[in-house]
């Protein structure tokens, strides 16, 4: 009699989520999942369709977000820079996760090598350790502006802008100090003038008294 069962690489003999998987990497599987039966073949299609919707989306946002954040002088602060860092591991997790997940996901099994397989956990580790570095200086960042706005202020270019329009809030910049040579020099010239007016008016009176 020819049995119509599925044929089974699980070493404990009954259907699971594992009997798909090829033998040469039954050894990287932990004996949790043993426990799980197999998956209904219609969550591959709906996780490889749903993957290369958010992989294609993800990796052309973060790309347009790493080009204008780079290309645009008005954006390069502080803090757009750990946008564009949270940006960069992003695109690349997904543009060498993705793409392995969608041919899995058709053939309902793990078919690269075992060494493709660490070789994949790798990238996806490295990308998704360094956004964490990230974020925590984000939080640094936004933590410092709550708990001390004076500090985030004057170190941000708009608080330094608004002094030069009030001069007696701040101390003396390049521009102001040139201004205050311009006026200093006028006034002086002003007092100079008015002094030899002055002398000239008292001597034209003692000539006038001596005649």
């Amino acid at each position: 009699m020819v049995s119509n069962s599925l044929p089974s690489t699980s070493p404990y003999g009954n259907y699971t989520v594992v009997d798909t998987v090829p033998k040469g990497i039954l050894h990287m599987v932990d004996p949790h999942w043993y426990q799980f039966p197999p998956m209904n073949p219609l969550w591959y299609g709906l996780v490889g369709f749903w993957m290369v919707v958010m992989g294609t989306l993800s990796v052309f946002g973060n790309f347009v977000v790493i080009w204008v954040f780079t290309n645009t002088n008005s954006l390069r602060s502080p803090a757009n820079l750990l946008v564009v860092n949270l940006a960069v591991p992003d695109f690349f997790m997904m543009l060498t996760m993705f793409p392995s997940i969608v041919i899995n996901c058709y053939w309902k099994t793990w078919i690269q090598s075992a060494v493709f397989c660490e070789v994949y956990a790798f990238p996806g580790s490295l990308f998704g350790w360094t956004p964490l570095f990230s974020i925590w200086s984000s939080v640094f960042a936004k933590a410092n502006a709550v708990y001390n706005p004076n500090l985030y202020a004057i170190s941000h270019p708009k608080y330094k802008a608004a002094l030069e329009k009030l001069p007696f809030l701040s101390c003396a910049t390049e521009g102001r100090d040139s201004s205050s040579e311009t006026v200093s020099t006028a006034t002086a010239t002003a007092i100079n003038e008015k002094s030899e007016s002055a002398e000239g008016s008292i001597i034209h009176c003692n000539e006038l008294l001596d005649a």
